[in-house]
């Protein structure tokens, strides 16, 4: 055996140093060279643990005792954390959850913000939450003593944590998947585990969260194994309209292109209100395939936070990977023209019609990948003094950085991430081109996780 691996079972006693990501908090112990990683751990802990898996990278382990709890723990809400996974902060005290996370990001840009910014770096308005702000939820089918139920896969695995309700959704987001795997139970539908034929393997709910209407798709095998049930699907309270999604494994991909309406309406209406800031009441109707938000309130306050830091008024704003325009037709009447781009084709017509609902005739819908709409406005010399990034986590990359930088009238770019390593590596790229960091803001869109959304904004002054 492996000498790393020969600490596979034994028990150590060790205590917990620092908040860790999904995979356990950091710890030490007497005479162990290795990271010692502890599931549900938190900065202050000691007690026993035993080691689940060792290896070059460290020890990964699960308390056996906590001898002295630390004085951050918090009685978790969820009964299944230790084996859900999804909110491994869960029994940390939110305001510790919440500096750990700024500090991160303050670290991870600190070569790039000068002494005043970095001081200001804060959370935007927003109060600490600890349950019921998820209006969004995706969620996994199985069968357990004869039903259908719902829940989670445990970290790392394909091993379904089945749940009742989360405390972290909205009650209405658990009242509509109880009544749907009900539903689905009754028609006879298969899932994933029951054989090789056509199966049903998850739901995904999106509501409003004032009005608790949405859209339900089923993540399936075959559309058609969902035909039976989506009239009676349809009919469950809140329930606009029912798509099935085809995926293509136990597990695969969330709702894609090919989603598909089985009953009722193919949109459903979203509405952010905005509380801090003078911009008006948006409401957009969104097909199955549009990405938005877990938690509403968040997003809202995200929306204000580039507002905030983008002018007034101006000649032109580009939303640049808009998805379905959210930032630019919030903002749409502080510009003469707006231009939102995004290669995803259904969110593309989600921004056509919703534009036209709200009369945004100054608002250009640009599909393809961002370099080359960049592209083509650089050669039509659009006159865009502002800016909203939010790339895929992974972040922009080099190209779309020296294209915006190529842009002779931009000045103010709000670049919103949920991805650290993206940020990092583009905040540097784009100060390699003479951008400044002007304002570092984190929104608290992922209580009890590692996960912050960050908005920084980047200045320039063009001659």
């Amino acid at each position: 055996m492996h000498p790393k691996r020969a600490l596979e079972g034994t028990a150590l006693s060790c205590t917990v140093v620092s908040l860790g990501g999904s995979d356990g908090a950091l710890a030490t112990a007497d005479g162990i060279t290795l990271p010692i990683r502890v599931a549900n751990g938190v900065p202050g802990d000691r007690g026993s643990v035993r080691v689940l898996h060792s290896g070059q990278h460290g020890a990964w382990t699960r308390w056996l005792h906590i001898d002295e709890p630390s004085l951050y723990r918090r009685a978790a809400e969820c009964s299944a954390v230790a084996r859900c996974g999804g909110c491994p902060w869960q029994m940390v005290d939110v305001e510790l959850q919440r500096e750990t996370r700024l500090q991160r990001l303050k670290v991870s840009l600190a070569k790039w913000l000068s002494e005043p910014v970095a001081r200001q770096a804060s959370w935007a308005t927003l109060l600490p939450m600890t349950v019921g702000y998820r209006s969004r939820a995706q969620v996994v089918l199985g069968r357990k003593r004869g039903r259908i139920v719902w829940g989670f896969w445990a970290p790392g695995s394909q091993e379904l944590v089945a749940v009742d309700l989360c405390p972290v959704h909205l009650r209405s987001v658990d009242q509509v998947i109880n009544r749907a795997a009900d539903e689905l139970d009754r028609a006879g539908i298969a899932v994933a585990e029951e054989g090789s034929g056509p199966t049903a393997t998850g739901l995904i709910w999106r509501s409003d969260p004032r009005s608790e209407q949405g859209l339900l798709t089923v993540l399936c095998s075959d559309p058609q194994l969902i035909a039976p049930a989506a009239q009676r699907l349809a009919e469950i309270p809140g329930v606009v309209g029912v798509f099935a999604a085809p995926v293509a494994r136990k597990g695969g991909p969330a709702v894609g292109d090919a989603a598909v309406l089985l009953a009722g309406e193919p949109r459903a209406a979203l509405t952010w209100r905005f509380r801090q800031s003078d911009l008006p009441e948006l409401t957009l109707e969104l097909g199955a395939t549009a990405f938005v938000q877990t938690r509403h309130d968040a997003a809202e306050s995200l929306v204000e936070a580039v507002a905030a830091m983008l002018p007034k008024q101006g000649q032109g704003l580009l939303d640049l990977y808009s998805g379905v325009g959210v930032f630019g037709l919030a903002l749409r009447d502080r510009f003469a023209k707006v231009w939102l781009a995004e290669r995803d084709g259904p969110a593309m017509e989600d921004a056509r019609h919703n534009a036209a609902l709200l009369q945004a005739d100054h608002a250009e819908i640009c599909c393809g990948d961002a370099a080359t709409v960049l592209d083509q406005l650089l050669v039509q010399g659009a006159p865009f003094s502002a800016a909203v990034v939010d790339p895929p986590r992974a972040g922009c990359g080099q190209a779309v950085v020296d294209r915006l930088s190529d842009a002779a009238h931009l000045t103010d770019i709000a670049y919103v991430s949920c991805g650290q390593a993206g940020l990092e590596r583009d905040v540097g790229a784009f100060a390699a081109r003479g951008w400044q960091v002007a304002q570092l803001l984190a929104i608290d869109m992922f209580p009890h996780t590692p996960h912050a959304e960050a908005v920084v904004h980047l200045r320039r002054t063009v001659s």
